[in-house]
């Protein structure tokens, strides 16, 4: 049976809208941190999460799709572990002030933004990732010292019919 090609477009039409109805929802995996090649850096940190940081999930709706990307536990996880790497020793606590000089000083994180553009946006071949972070370095007295700004960059070539896999190696990246 020869199956024309009028036939297969109209057959193909009704799956593609389907499939540009549904939502992508994004959550990376955890992270895989190499060891670091150098000593940590001879400070007791403390690292402080907050729920904001916790539960931090993106959504926007482009091109009738809406998109879910949650960050929050994972980035938990891997500030954590990087944390933990980068310094003598790395404790979570609960809040911008130390208790009984437990630390030489305060870490809080903050995502400021999640961008991102698919291959439909650019007329390429790539989704690419954005992350804008902050981090506000505190005493251990709970006074604000510093403020310091990151932008992860990451991409991944669109290698399927589904966003997912791609978008979850270009957020990884970044």
């Amino acid at each position: 049976m020869t199956i024309h090609p009028w036939r297969t477009l109209a057959l193909s039409i009704p799956l593609l809208l389907l499939a540009g109805c549904g939502g992508v929802a994004i959550k990376p995996p955890e992270p895989d941190i190499p060891q670091p090649l150098i000593e940590p850096f001879p400070a007791d940190v403390g690292v402080y999460c907050d729920e904001k940081l916790r539960t931090y999930v993106h959504t926007e709706e482009r091109w009738g799709s809406k998109w879910e990307v949650d960050l929050g536990e994972s980035h938990v996880k891997m500030l954590r572990q990087m944390m933990t790497l980068a310094f003598r020793r790395a404790v979570e606590i609960n809040g911008t002030k130390a208790q009984g000089g437990e630390v030489d000083v305060i870490f809080q994180p903050h995502i400021e933004r999640y961008s991102f553009i698919t291959p439909r946006d650019s007329g390429g071949s790539f989704f690419a990732v954005t992350i804008r972070y902050r981090f506000d370095v505190y005493t251990p007295e709970g006074q604000l010292a510093d403020t310091l700004t990151l932008t992860g960059y990451g991409g991944a070539p669109a290698t399927s019919m589904t966003s997912t896999a791609p978008m979850i190696k270009a957020t990884q990246a970044a």
